[in-house]
């Protein structure tokens, strides 16, 4: 992701309690990939039109946001739904990122990286495929505003572990990746270029040189639940040592 786009998510962050949206998505469809194409037309089709959802998918480019107007609608929303893409990732998850609102990731068979250097589960909510539904939403309606500001603040402390520094030879023949890379690393993430980027971070990975993910065997899903010790489903669910909830079933 370009260091320009980082500025301009980050820039048209809200704070949490000033946003006036609960969830929004914003992107293509892609009805030539079959799997990505159910999970986006139940996002629109199930979503899409609940008080407080903004729901912008389309087949063609033409009917999609632009980066900006984009930028602002994530900035503005509590919640960002990532529903898979052309892969099980989207790179709408890096921009929640940096857009500050929490990650309510649509892809039960998407392993987040480096689940083995931090605990996903502290800014991330995963949530099952089948139940983008009514659940889905009233779930969404009953998180507190605390959770959320916890939540957003976990994502802060890893974020730029997610971003690789430009290289080096991009900088010829202009200033501007390197102004966006001082830029960067002044507002947002000290050392970036040299010590706290995501090569670093791959590094750290081979050298524990085996995976230790929490979701690497099976497909778990996990989201906060400060009231009950189960899940609308009966399900149980397990506290650690942080008073954070998981789901604990694998599907």
């Amino acid at each position: 992701m370009k260091l320009s786009h980082v500025l301009e998510l980050n820039g048209a962050s809200k704070p949490l309690q000033e946003r006036s949206v609960l969830a929004a998505f914003a992107g293509k469809l892609w009805s030539d990939v079959q799997e990505a194409y159910d999970v986006r037309s139940r996002v629109k089709q199930n979503l899409g039109s609940k008080p407080g959802v903004v729901v912008v998918a389309a087949d063609s480019m033409r009917e999609l946001l632009p980066a900006q107007a984009m930028a602002r609608l994530m900035g503005d929303a509590r919640f960002c739904l990532i529903p898979r893409g052309r892969a099980a990732w989207s790179v709408r998850f890096f921009e929640a990122l940096w857009a500050g609102c929490v990650p309510v990731l649509l892809s039960d068979h998407y392993e987040i990286p480096f689940e083995a250097l931090f605990d996903v589960s502290e800014f991330v909510i995963k949530w099952p495929v089948a139940r983008i539904d009514d659940s889905l939403y009233e779930y969404l309606q009953s998180v507190p505003l605390s959770t959320l500001e916890a939540y957003v603040a976990a994502a802060r402390r890893v974020r730029c572990w997610f971003l690789y520094p430009p290289p080096e030879v991009s900088w010829l023949g202009g200033g501007e990746s390197r102004k966006d890379l001082v830029e960067v690393e002044r507002k947002l993430c000290p050392n970036l270029s040299s010590s706290r980027n995501a090569l670093q971070a791959i590094l750290e990975q081979f050298v524990r040189k085996r995976r230790i993910s929490k979701s690497a065997m099976g497909t778990r899903f996990y989201w906060p639940d400060p009231t009950g010790k189960t899940d609308s489903t009966g399900q149980p669910l397990v506290r650690n040592s942080n008073s954070h909830l998981h789901y604990s079933r694998e599907w």
